[in-house]
C-alpha cells in the first residue's frame, strides 16, 4: 500500500505542476498593453512624493513604464531646506535602435499651480532593452511637502 500512496502523490504532483504550467501563458497574456502617447508626450497626474506612478505609455517605440520620486524622510520637507531627492525611471525600448527620453517635470500643488520646474538628464535605452535609472537632484523641501500633481513633458529621439 505504501508504494501505491507514493505513486498517487507523484501523479497528483504531476497534475498540479501541469496545471500551473498551463496557466503561465495566461498570466503573461494578461499584462496590460501600453497606451500610445504622442511625441512629445504631455500629461498631468495626481502625484504625491513616494508614490509609484505606472505610466505604461508607448512613445515612438519606447515604453515608459514607471516613475517615482523619493524625497527621503518627510520630516526634512521644510521650506528652508534643499532635500536630496531620487527620481526613478523605468523604460523599455521595443525598437532595434537606441532611443533617448528627455523629460521636463513641473511639480505642482494640488490645484495645478507650478511649484518648481525640473529638467532631468537624458535617459538612453538601447534597442530591445529594459532600463532603470535613478537620478539624484535637490528639491526644496516645501515643494516636496506641498506637491499634489506632476506635469510631464517628455520627448523621444
Amino acid at each position: 500500500m505504501i508504494g501505491g500512496e507514493r505513486m498517487g502523490r507523484n501523479i497528483l504532483g504531476l497534475l498540479v505542476l501541469s496545471f500551473l504550467i498551463s496557466l503561465a501563458p495566461y498570466s503573461v497574456a494578461q499584462e496590460t498593453p501600453p497606451r500610445v502617447g504622442d511625441n512629445p508626450f504631455e500629461e498631468e497626474f495626481d502625484y504625491r512624493v513616494g508614490d509609484q506612478l505606472e505610466l505604461n505609455v508607448s512613445i515612438d517605440g519606447l515604453v515608459w513604464r514607471l516613475f517615482t520620486i523619493d524625497g527621503g524622510d518627510p520630516a526634512d520637507h521644510t521650506s528652508d531646506k534643499e532635500v536630496r531627492t531620487e527620481i526613478g525611471l523605468e523604460a523599455e525600448n521595443s525598437t532595434n535602435s537606441s532611443l533617448t527620453l528627455t523629460i521636463i517635470l513641473l511639480l505642482e500643488d494640488p490645484g495645478g499651480n507650478q511649484l518648481q520646474r525640473v529638467e532631468l538628464k537624458s535617459f538612453k535605452v538601447s534597442g530591445g532593452r529594459l532600463k532603470q535609472d535613478v537620478q539624484k537632484i535637490r528639491i526644496n523641501g516645501a515643494v516636496l511637502a506641498e506637491m499634489g500633481k506632476i506635469y510631464f513633458f517628455a520627448e523621444v529621439d
